[in-house]
């Protein structure tokens, strides 16, 4: 084992012993290393696959990493975080053959203590470390009082944020505005349906931006008010302060981060489209970061200017899917923490295998629980579960595989499954794959990414496939939309 893989066991030995989630650390550290150790400059360099990774290691982990380094080795580090698709120029200076002492050598005789056994002489020879199930998330951080933003909600933060595999990647986009606002994911713009969190995040951004930033001034706000605002400031002359457009102007231009939830409504209004436009423009010039929440992607928002289109694309995109069933009992077991409620494995598996859409609902039917036990003076139970979800609950949704929408769309166009899992660009070929791609993300939880596994693509491609069967009109291609609903019949048959 080299010296820097012997430092790096260390770190993930001790994040591991912390109850880092198994979610957080596969995402984020195996995909991680040392690349280098300087210990007379007091250097170390991180070095991962992407440059996201990175980010999100130094603006999460800089302070708990270095912690675990003056641990083990009694030194306080400089970190530096470098990735292969980025090229940070590692530091050379003072960094010769002369300066290079090796890592395992110096801890093992300067630093490990005999009676110290969760020390590194554990890991001479290399660990496995064994993924447990979801830990409970951590209780919110104690924003200062002092912060009297009214336009951010104090109770959306990243540290009660669930995190799963439908909504991974947007927090950790998320996350690095947060740390880094203004850089090269401006704009985020984030999508998902209804319920899904995208609200938490936008105000998780906010206040963790608030507490890294605290001279920021941040705006946060819903598009109708946006819109609202700014059909108050063009009434007339008569009717309103002469100075109420530039008021407006300033208010949106003068900031340094502008959060906009439901940018979906701006939709078929012109005028306050274009107000928005220049307040984009103004606000990137000047480099400051504009995240975006919209129900959808951006290349499906109907009667939104081109103009807009273009620039919500040229930033970072992340959509928010459905919680799969672990992340749904990660999001109730916090849940019956923060509503002080206690359920047992039985009653909660219930719940998560009969409530699947959002998260909302969620929260709805562990609301009402809790009001129906405490006016019958009754314990929380399953039987109460069972009386709140009879009304609504349907047959339980059938479990649709991907493997099914293949197999069935293959079947149905008569192409072989090889062929649609290949490269082949036959325009039928490239037809029934995307349908195939297109029902993936219709009818399962999976995202972009997951969808792409079985199709041996990337996130890139399957998302350029669902696109072009989304914006499909169904006025103009009948033939198809008829296909995908038969197509339909057939998997709900399965």
């Amino acid at each position: 084992m080299s010296n820097s893989n012997f430092l790096w066991e260390i770190i993930l030995r001790d994040l591991k012993a912390e109850g880092l989630s198994p979610e957080v650390f596969e995402t984020w550290f195996l995909g991680a290393s040392i690349d280098k150790v300087d210990f007379v400059n007091k250097n170390v360099i991180i070095t991962s696959k992407e440059v996201l990774v990175s980010q999100y290691l130094k603006g999460a982990y800089d302070d708990k990493l270095k912690a675990i380094l003056k641990k083990n080795t009694g030194f306080d580090f400089n970190i530096e975080y470098d990735s292969l698709d980025n090229n940070f120029p590692l530091p050379t200076k003072n960094q010769t053959k002369e300066n290079s002492i090796p890592a395992e050598e110096l801890i093992k005789q300067n630093f490990l203590q005999g009676d110290k056994p969760s020390g590194a002489q554990h890991f001479y020879q290399k660990q496995s470390f064994p993924l447990e199930d979801y830990k409970k998330p951590v209780p919110n951080k104690n924003i200062s009082n002092s912060k009297k933003n009214p336009t951010l909600n104090k109770n959306y933060t990243f540290d009660n944020f669930v995190v799963g595999d439908g909504n991974r990647y947007a927090h950790a986009v998320a996350y690095a505005v947060a740390d880094s606002p203004g850089g090269i994911y401006n704009p985020l713009f984030i999508y998902g349906g209804v319920g899904l969190g995208k609200t938490h995040l936008l105000h998780a951004i906010g206040n963790e931006m608030e507490a890294n930033f605290p001279d920021f001034k941040i705006e946060c706000i819903s598009s109708e008010k946006f819109l609202n605002e700014f059909l108050a400031s063009i009434k007339p002359k008569n009717n309103k302060n002469d100075s109420a457009d530039e008021d407006f102007r300033r208010k949106y231009r003068d900031v340094d981060a502008l959060l906009i939830d439901d940018i979906q409504f701006l939709s078929g209004k012109t005028e306050t489209q274009n107000a928005f436009f220049h307040t984009f423009n103004d606000l990137q010039m000047n480099q400051k970061q504009i995240v975006l929440i919209s129900d959808r992607a951006p290349s499906q928002l109907n009667d939104l200017e081109d103009r807009l289109v273009t620039r919500f694309e040229q930033g970072m995109k992340n959509d928010i899917t459905p919680p799969d069933f672990e992340t749904r009992m990660a999001i109730l077991k916090y849940k019956c923490g923060q509503f002080n409620i206690e359920l047992d494995e039985e009653t909660l598996t219930y719940i998560s295998n009969n409530v699947s859409s959002n998260i909302r609902e969620l929260e709805g039917v562990l609301k009402r629980i809790k009001f129906i036990s405490a006016t019958n003076h009754e314990k929380p139970s399953l039987a109460i579960a069972e009386k709140i979800l009879k009304d609504v609950r349907t047959s339980p949704r059938k479990n649709i595989l991907p493997e099914n929408i293949i197999n069935v769309c293959s079947d149905f166009y008569r192409i072989k499954v090889d062929d649609m899992l290949s490269s082949n660009r036959k325009k039928e070929v490239v037809q029934a794959r995307n349908i195939a791609i297109y029902l993936c993300r219709e009818l399962t939880n999976l995202s972009f990414p997951a969808i792409g596994e079985h199709f041996n693509k990337d996130h890139t491609s399957i998302l350029y496939s669902f696109n072009k069967i989304a914006k499909l009109s169904k006025d103009d291609f009948p033939d198809i939309f008829e296909n995908i609903e038969i197509i339909k019949e057939k998997l709900g048959k399965i």
